[in-house]
């Protein structure tokens, strides 16, 4: 029997269980309600929408936390709630909608897309993955890096722009949207605060990561992020010398990796350098608590 072979269809089955309970755990149930659908791109997105309207609106997630949004293809029951939608809140620079948004153009006329990054200060940088652990794909693309919401400052701007969104929407709500977008920007300038107070002073001032994802967050607070992934691949064996030598002589204890990916080579890499790894959720629904993590592990390692 060749094991390998069975071992592989038995985590692509648990990996589609996982993708479906993820689904569930973002609220990206089909929309059988009479509420207005809206659909988003990822789930921190649903989360500005939720703040803002109070929950008013049924929300179609289309990539979930922990997937590919490299490699995904939306669910026929996701493709029927895009039809219902009045709006589409994305990322252009994703590479997911890259892919699937001029389809999802062309099928739905009518739609309303909204692209969040215009307007934001992008940066250039790969999104390309050569290893999500379900797939185990290459998947490449150059341009601008669209992790835009993990910087506090994008993700306010975000929320402004959804804010008007919705009101265009629905403005007989306005009053309660506007009230609901000042507590949820609060919130936003309290984490931001928070970060410049605990970061200014680090005595480490880079972080090494495995995929790239923190280049908004680490300009915003004076930071130096290092990638293992080196444009979108698992990096050569003499990179990864090099990069053993300057953490040991940055005196980096830490390595952050995304709960996507796998952690055989940061385990290995982590384990010559002496440090600790890190998992991070960059695509989480919960913005304010993955936010807080990634500051207090930084915080707690490089300080």
């Amino acid at each position: 029997m060749n094991y390998k072979k069975v071992f592989s269809k038995a985590v692509t089955a648990l990996g589609a269980i996982a993708l479906v309970w993820g689904f569930t755990a973002c609220g990206n149930k089909s929309t059988d309600s009479n509420k207005t659908t809206i659909t988003v791109s990822i789930p921190p997105i649903k989360y500005l929408v939720d703040r803002i309207s109070g929950d008013e609106f049924d929300v179609n997630v289309m990539v979930a936390t922990g997937a590919c949004q490299e490699t995904y293809e939306p669910t026929p029951s996701q493709m029927k709630d895009v039809a219902k939608s009045k709006l589409y809140l994305g990322i252009s620079e994703l590479e997911f909608e890259q892919k699937w948004i001029d389809n999802i153009k062309t099928n739905n006329p009518e739609l309303k897309y909204t692209n969040l990054s215009e307007g934001v200060r992008m940066v250039e940088g790969s999104c390309s993955h050569e290893e999500c652990e379900e797939h185990g794909h290459e998947h490449h693309h150059g341009g601008m890096d669209p992790h835009i919401w993990l910087s506090p400052a994008n993700y306010k701007a975000m929320a402004t722009a959804t804010l008007n969104e919705l009101v265009a929407l629905n403005p007989k709500n306005k009053s309660t949207y506007e009230k609901n977008y000042i507590k949820l920007v609060a919130s936003i300038d309290s984490i931001d605060a928070m970060a410049k107070s605990k970061l200014a002073n680090l005595k480490i001032k880079k972080f090494i990561i495995y995929h790239p994802a923190l280049s908004y967050f680490a300009s915003d607070y004076g930071l130096e992020q290092i990638s293992i992934e080196k444009d979108g691949k698992e990096p050569a064996a003499d990179y990864m010398k090099r990069l053993v030598s300057q953490a040991k002589e940055a005196g980096i204890k830490t390595i952050f990796v995304q709960k996507e990916f796998d952690l055989s080579l940061i385990k290995s890499f982590a384990g010559e350098v002496g440090a600790t790894i890190e998992p991070i959720n960059t695509f989480a629904y919960d913005w304010p608590e993955s936010t807080n993590h990634i500051i207090n592990a930084l915080y707690s390692a490089n300080r």
